[in-house]
Formats: structure tokens, C-alpha cells, sequence
């Protein structure tokens, strides 16, 4: 069994990018690894480049991220980001796009943000913890 999770970033133009992200989403898995080794602006926005994640696990670097095009050779245009034009249209259509019962994590304003499944409990930011 895995724990889903949805990963995205607000970009500088105010859009977002999401993808999906299959195995650890709960906090101490990939909420973790994204506080620790994607915690900036660019560090977010290349980890969301890559498309749909199978795993993000304790990593120092992108090449401990699996992803389905680029590791398990799924076409890229199957599991590319999600783009929305502002946050409210990412809020609205994130449930039905990429799922709605696992984590969502969102970098925002240069902090991962966190709600838990269903997106019914807001956790907050990882980097204040």
C-alpha cells in the first residue's frame, strides 16, 4: 500500500505546477525530504520539471528522485505538470487532476507548505518546524 501525495510550486508569475507522487507522502516521508533537500525556489521547481514522481526518498541530489518518464520510461506528455493559472484554480481542480486523498505539499512563497489527506488539515509550514 502507498501513501499518495500531490507535490507543486508556485511559480514567480503566480502559476502553478503539480504532479503526483506515488509511494511515502506523509510527512515524516516525503514531507521531510522536501524540507530538507528541495527548499528553495529552483530546487522546487526542478523537482516538479521531472513529472509525475513514483518516490522522492531521502535525497541530497535528483538522482534519488524515481520518476516515471525520465527512470521508468513513461511518456512525458502522460505525467507532465499540471499548470494552473493562480492558486485559487490549484486548490479548486487539484482533488479531481491528480487525486484527492493524499498529502498535499505546496512551495510557496519560499516554504513548503503542508495539508494532510482530503487537504482537510492544514499542517503548515515544513521549514518552521
Amino acid at each position: 500500500m502507498s501513501t499518495r501525495s500531490s507535490i507543486a510550486v508556485q511559480k514567480s508569475d503566480g502559476t502553478v505546477e503539480a504532479v503526483y507522487c506515488h509511494f511515502d507522502g506523509y510527512l515524516d516521508g516525503v514531507g521531510a525530504t522536501l524540507k530538507k533537500s528541495f527548499a528553495t525556489q529552483e530546487l522546487a521547481e526542478g523537482l516538479v520539471a521531472l513529472g509525475d514522481l513514483s518516490s522522492v526518498m531521502s535525497a541530497e541530489n535528483l538522482g534519488e528522485v524515481k520518476a516515471y518518464s525520465r527512470d521508468l520510461g513513461e511518456p512525458f506528455e502522460d505525467v507532465a505538470p499540471r499548470k494552473y493559472s493562480d492558486m485559487d484554480e490549484y486548490y479548486a481542480r487539484v482533488g479531481s487532476d491528480i487525486g484527492d486523498n493524499g498529502y498535499r505539499y505546496i512551495f510557496s512563497g519560499g516554504k513548503w507548505l503542508a495539508w494532510g489527506p482530503y487537504g482537510k488539515c492544514y499542517y503548515g509550514a515544513l521549514n518552521d518546524t
